[in-house]
Formats: C-alpha cells, sequence, structure tokens
C-alpha cells in the first residue's frame, strides 16, 4: 500500500486549483488536505497542517515566492511552483524548489513531479541527488518551446529539446551535444534521462541517450547491438545488456525493425 502524501495547494487563481485538483485525482496516494487562495493564509497552514508537499502559484495575485520567504525557518515541505510561463524558473530552482510546472497542466508532468516527490520523502533520492537534481529543469510544458535549463558551477545553459542530438555520460557527468554547441553538467545519465520525453530520447546504453528525430538510419548487427546512424553527429552503437528493450522499442513503437 502507497503511503499517502499530504497536498497542501495556494493558488489565488480557482483554474489553477481546479486543474492540480483534477490531476492529482489519478494519483492513487496524493491526499489534498487543503487549499489557500492567500498567502498568509498559506503560510499559516503549512505550519499548522506540515504537509509533504505544497504547490504554489506565482502570478501577480499570489506571489509563491513570498510563501517561501515565510516558512524557511519552520517547517519546509517539498515545493512545486505553478506558473503560466518560465519567466521565475530560475529563482525558484535557487530556492531549492523542487520542480517547476508551466501552463497547461499534463497528467505526464504532474505525475514526473509527484514521482520526484515520492523519492525524496522515502529517502531514494540523497541530499547529494537533490542538490543535482536541482541542476536539471525541465519546462516541457510551456506552448511556445520545449526546453530544458541546465545549471553547472558558474552559468546556466539553455538547451530546447529539438537541438539536443544525443547525450553522453561518464560517472557523474553528462554532456549534451547539440549542432552548435555541448554543455558538461554534474548529473547521472538516470536522473537526466528521467527528465527528457520518452517519445522523443532513447536510451540505447548506460551511457548513452539519443534523440530519435536526428536518428537517419538504425541497422541491426551481428552481435546484438544496433548501429544508429545520425543525421549530424557521430555513429552510435547501443549495447547488447539493451537489445532486448530495443527490440521491442521497434516493434511497439512506429519504427520498422531493422
Amino acid at each position: 500500500m502507497l503511503k499517502k502524501v499530504h497536498v497542501l495547494i495556494g493558488a489565488h487563481q480557482s483554474y489553477v486549483e481546479t486543474s492540480i485538483l483534477d490531476l492529482l485525482s489519478h494519483e492513487p496516494d496524493a491526499h489534498t488536505i487543503g487549499w489557500c487562495d492567500n498567502t498568509e493564509q498559506t503560510v499559516s497552514l503549512i505550519r499548522i497542517k506540515r504537509p509533504d508537499l505544497v504547490f504554489l502559484e506565482v502570478s501577480p495575485t499570489f506571489n509563491g515566492f513570498e510563501v517561501l520567504g515565510n516558512i524557511q525557518r519552520t517547517h519546509t515541505p517539498i515545493i512545486i511552483m505553478v506558473a503560466a510561463d518560465g519567466r521565475q524558473a530560475l529563482r525558484a530552482y535557487e530556492n531549492q524548489v523542487l520542480d517547476y510546472l508551466v501552463h497547461p497542466l499534463t497528467l505526464s508532468r504532474i505525475h514526473l513531479a509527484l514521482q520526484r516527490a515520492r523519492a525524496f520523502l522515502n529517502g531514494s533520492i540523497t541530499a547529494d541527488e537533490h542538490s543535482e537534481g536541482r541542476d536539471i529543469h525541465s519546462l516541457a510544458e510551456s506552448r511556445e518551446s520545449r526546453r530544458l535549463i541546465l545549471k553547472d558551477t558558474s552559468q546556466f545553459h539553455f538547451f530546447k529539446y529539438d537541438e539536443i542530438i544525443w547525450l553522453e555520460s561518464s560517472g557523474n557527468y553528462v554532456r549534451l551535444h547539440s549542432a552548435e554547441r555541448s554543455a558538461f553538467i554534474r548529473a547521472t545519465m538516470k536522473n537526466m534521462a528521467a527528465g527528457l520525453p520518452a517519445d522523443t530520447f532513447l536510451r540505447i546504453r548506460n551511457r548513452t541517450v539519443v534523440n530519435l528525430d536526428y536518428v537517419l538510419e538504425v541497422r541491426s548487427l551481428r552481435d546484438s547491438r544496433f548501429l544508429f546512424v545520425l543525421r549530424t553527429g557521430p555513429e552510435l552503437t547501443s549495447s547488447r545488456g539493451y537489445y532486448g528493450k530495443l527490440t521491442a522499442f521497434f516493434k511497439r513503437s512506429s519504427w520498422m525493425h531493422p
């Protein structure tokens, strides 16, 4: 039986609260314990009810950052911010917010946010991994563009999903490759891959993820491996350990089996 995640929602606009509640209804362990439409009441209820997770709106009528500033010295739950655009994302992550969601909210994006919250609550994400995770941020639901915000020790990098060709990892670092540039980020491939759209990016070995939109051809090799020929960039070879997963992927997707 799943342990309940006690959720509080702080939002002035009713459609924000309604959309979050509707999407949370698909998560059997999410138990909403309250909704507040002003920041003072939100701070008070956080202190009284001590929720596990709080959704905070960021808008002209509800300043989620004001709530953050008033609870950081008391009980600080996991915070997920919700906004109309990504303009406040960097500020949110610098304040150690777990996730930042952009309207319109989707079931898959809420599910991913809840997965991250559960992992932190049950201890499967350590403090170091949580810190690392804050360096990998997704604004996948933006209507205008789908982007990753990536932070290294000295600067932020902005990548649109459709410009990332492939990714490779080395230890606790991942390098993203595009046609024009690359970036070296402190992260594990497991955490990085979890934030990428599963319908576009395919993991072909423990160290390598490829953007299928850049794949020109896939050739089946004799030793239970596949060769991925890209429109630009190097040829990439899958590992034998991924043969079964990749074969299953080719059979169930629109891709023809090589």
